[in-house]
C-alpha cells in the first residue's frame, strides 16, 4: 500500500501545480519525506497524512481513494 498512497499523493500535488518542496513546506516537512513517501520508501504516520491532506486541501480518506476513469458518483438532494 505505501506505493500507491505515494502515487495518490503525488497525483493530488501534480493535479495542484506544486512541486515537492512547496508540498513540504505547506505540510511542515522535509522535502526528502515527501519524496521518500511519494516513491513508496517511506510509510507516512497518521499525523503526517494529516498534514499532507491538509496541505493538499482534501481530507485523509482522498489520499486513499482513487477515482475510477469513466465513473461519476453524483448525490441528490432530497425534496
Amino acid at each position: 500500500m505505501p506505493v500507491m498512497l505515494g502515487q495518490r499523493i503525488k497525483q493530488l500535488r501534480t493535479e495542484r501545480a506544486l512541486q515537492q518542496r512547496q508540498l513540504a513546506e505547506k505540510a511542515a516537512l522535509t522535502p526528502s519525506m515527501v519524496s521518500q513517501i511519494e516513491s513508496g520508501r517511506l510509510t507516512p504516520s497518521l499525523h503526517t497524512l494529516g498534514k499532507l491532506a491538509g496541505a493538499l486541501g482534501v481530507p485523509i480518506g482522498q489520499l486513499f481513494d482513487r477515482p475510477q476513469p469513466g465513473r461519476v458518483h453524483v448525490t441528490r438532494e432530497r425534496d
